[in-house]
């Protein structure tokens, strides 16, 4: 999706995050995965991960961002694409706060400020 069409600016980020099923359903590959962030909004995360998560599933999380800094907020899965051994995973944020928010979007433009982007 181009960057124009996005509800929010993007944030690659090179970091990793623990997933934990909320929604009850069992997941094939057990209660906690562990995958890759691809990019960050204030609005969702993009992620790769070599498990198979079904679409529209619930998950806690905890990101870690570079500045060690944790944000707990549950996802749900709104897109997937498998590529060879890999899924990569479009996920929106559940009620997450507004201070959170607030940092990801400071993040996101910092980045941006940083690459010369504005």
């Amino acid at each position: 999706m181009s960057e124009e069409r996005r509800r929010s600016k993007r944030l690659e980020l090179d970091g990793n995050i623990k997933l934990h099923r909320l929604d009850g359903q069992p997941s094939d590959s057990g209660d906690t995965v562990s995958i890759k962030i691809v990019d960050l909004s204030k609005m969702g995360l993009g992620f790769n991960c070599s498990e198979q998560l079904e679409n529209k599933s619930i998950w806690d999380t905890e990101v870690v961002l570079w500045t060690k800094e944790v944000l707990q907020v549950v996802i749900r899965i709104v897109r997937v694409k498998e590529d060879g051994d890999q899924f990569f995973y479009g996920a929106e944020f559940l009620g997450m706060s507004e201070g959170d928010q607030a940092r990801i979007d400071i993040y996101t433009k910092f980045d941006a400020a940083r690459k010369g982007e504005i």
